[in-house]
């Protein structure tokens, strides 16, 4: 009986990973479209429940769960004079809440 419940829970898991939405969250970087290669934002497959939320900045842009609270990716466009340029500002490491997100 033990390992009927083994099979259940893994068909209702593959289940559930099939049961995905996927977002081509190209409205959403409509600000910063030019951060992703080839201007064009991935698509990302995720359970709705992930509560995902675009975000652009100046340098960089993410996407994030509202679930867990986490970047479910993020894209910076790299080249050699921004790796230079970074090198000579001095870190402050203060962090701040963002306040586009949902709280808590």
């Amino acid at each position: 009986m033990n390992r009927h419940k083994q099979i259940l829970s893994s068909i209702a898991l593959l289940l559930s990973l099939f049961v995905t939405s996927a977002i081509a969250a190209d409205a959403d970087f409509a600000e910063c479209r030019q951060i992703f290669p080839n201007s064009t934002p991935p698509v990302v497959h995720f359970q709705e429940d992930a509560l995902p939320r675009a975000l652009c900045f100046s340098g960089f842009a993410l996407l994030h769960s509202g679930k867990s609270h986490t970047p479910i990716y993020v894209v910076e466009r790299l080249n050699k004079q921004v790796l230079s340029n970074a090198s000579k500002i001095k870190r402050k490491d203060r962090f701040y809440e963002e306040a586009r997100l949902r709280a808590a």
